[in-house]
């Protein structure tokens, strides 16, 4: 069974703006790229790049802002050196923000928070300048990147047709913002995607609908387990999973837990109305289950890495690696969330442990060309491959400690 595991981390500051770059970005995503370099697992970084755009329109007024500016480039600049990949990541909100001097913070737009809601003619330029912007930043360093996959803020895609529309023609070749299962009402609800596990290409009209043919964009979703809501009821049934939780990982995701909300509060959240299909009642919420990301900064490493294996054996995974060879599995991670690294060392300690060299790790560039690769034949077309560099086989756990 091939499982191909992409680490993917969303590298931007709290929605409101609010936080600080040097904590929240710049020092996490160093530690996230030295644990990833030792255990040979390429990172995937989605780059939010109104937030930059930002800073670089009031750099020449605030030196803070151009040091956070420049360095944020280094930091992009980085990851590739390292071995890992980036893609584009946009919050609407950040596209009018102003700077107020005397708070010395930022102002967003937070009304503006769907990219589907944008009109068509700002969404064309939004996103190619977003292509082009981290093309010309990141050519430098390694001459074929391309910036193929985009991720919308906060998973708000919808309404996707226009979406779409300006991401294909534009020169992207997927999409990575469908949560399976998740609803935040009323910017999306992904409950009827069209696959719970594998990646699809999408209609034109809805990014939850596949394609009858191959079309041009792949929709590589990112992972979701259904578990139990309630953490009193995982705690006590020992249901993290299917396993306890180790003290030392119940230690640090408490204290991650009070970190988070320290640097940014859940009442600053512009909106905060729980990203669950329904509000249930206290009776019905204790004893239901509900999707829950596969997010390294959120879940325990035990309970992460049960999750993963559950979601791996699961008869729609077993289905997708008989028809396709593999399966491509993206979690995610938010630097902005992480006080340490901590915990992602003791998941990919597990996986190794548990897993050896049955899973690969792959950035989400791999992903797609490999995954367009395998499905040129079948769509009676060269059109994905001929522009594309084969990936390279990721190194294994094996090798990475031989």
């Amino acid at each position: 069974m091939r499982i191909a595991l992409i680490l993917t981390n969303d590298w931007e500051l709290p929605g409101d703006g609010s936080g600080d770059f040097w904590e929240l970005q710049h020092r996490p995503l160093r530690q996230l790229l030295q644990v990833c370099q030792e255990f040979a697992a390429p990172l995937t970084v989605m780059a939010e790049v109104a937030q930059q755009w930002a800073h670089q329109v009031h750099a020449s007024r605030f030196p803070a802002l151009r040091e956070e500016a420049q360095a944020w480039e280094a930091d992009a600049r980085q990851v590739l050196q390292a071995g890992g990949d980036v893609q584009l990541h946009l919050h609407p909100q950040w596209l009018d923000a102003r700077f107020d001097e005397h708070r010395q913070r930022w102002i967003l737009n937070c009304q503006q928070w769907s990219t589907g809601q944008l009109s068509e003619h700002r969404l064309r330029s939004v996103l190619k300048r977003g292509k082009d912007y981290l093309e010309t930043l990141l050519r430098p360093v390694r001459h074929d990147y391309t910036c193929l996959a985009f991720r919308a803020g906060a998973y708000c895609l919808p309404p996707s047709h226009p979406v779409l529309s300006v991401l294909e023609e534009a020169g992207f070749r997927c999409d990575s913002s469908v949560a399976p299962g998740y609803r935040q009402a009323p910017y999306y609800d992904y409950r009827a995607a069209a696959q719970r596990v594998a990646p699809w290409y999408v209609s034109r009209w809805d990014v939850q609908r596949e394609a009858r043919y191959s079309g041009q964009i792949l929709e590589i979703p990112v992972a979701t387990v259904k578990d139990w809501q309630s953490p009193v009821l995982r705690r006590s049934l020992g249901l993290h999973g299917g396993s306890r939780v180790p003290a030392r990982e119940e230690r640090w995701w408490r204290a991650a837990r009070q970190w988070r909300q320290a640097h940014y509060p859940l009442h600053q959240h512009p909106h905060a109305t729980g990203s669950h299909a329904t509000r249930w009642r206290w009776p019905r919420k204790l004893l239901h289950r509900s999707p829950l990301l596969l997010d390294y900064d959120l879940l325990p490493a035990t309970h992460f890495v049960n999750l993963l294996e559950r979601l791996a054996l699961s008869p729609a995974a077993r289905a997708c690696v008989d028809r396709h060879g593999f399966l491509p599995l993206v979690v995610t991670g938010h630097t902005k969330n992480m006080p340490n690294a901590d915990n992602l060392v003791w998941i990919l300690e597990k996986l190794r442990r548990r897993w050896g060299n049955t899973i690969e790790f792959w950035t989400l560039t791999q992903a797609i060309q490999t995954w367009e690769s395998a499905h040129a034949e079948v769509a009676g077309t060269d059109r994905f491959v001929s522009d594309v560099v084969p990936p390279k086989p990721s190194m294994n756990f094996a090798e990475a400690t031989a």
